[in-house]
């Protein structure tokens, strides 16, 4: 596993990566950088989360694939 950011500059992840771990800038006053678990959506390029469709002023700026689950149960 690549464990390593990959910048949004470089390369967006297609449908194939599934959910990743993206770091977002919210752009506003007080709210910090953080984590979230997203993917992108091919088709319109927008982001969505759990929560939904990812607002227009977050800016996404580095992703990296989710880690491979452990392997006991």
């Amino acid at each position: 596993m690549n464990e390593q950011w990959i910048p949004i500059s470089e390369r967006v992840p297609c449908r194939d990566d599934g959910f990743v771990m993206v770091v977002v800038n919210f752009n506003e006053p007080g709210l910090p950088r953080a984590i979230r678990l997203a993917w992108r959506e091919e088709d319109d390029g927008l982001w969505r989360t759990q929560y939904g469709r990812m607002r227009n002023h977050w800016e996404i700026t580095h992703w990296m694939p989710t880690p491979e689950l452990p392997d006991e149960q």
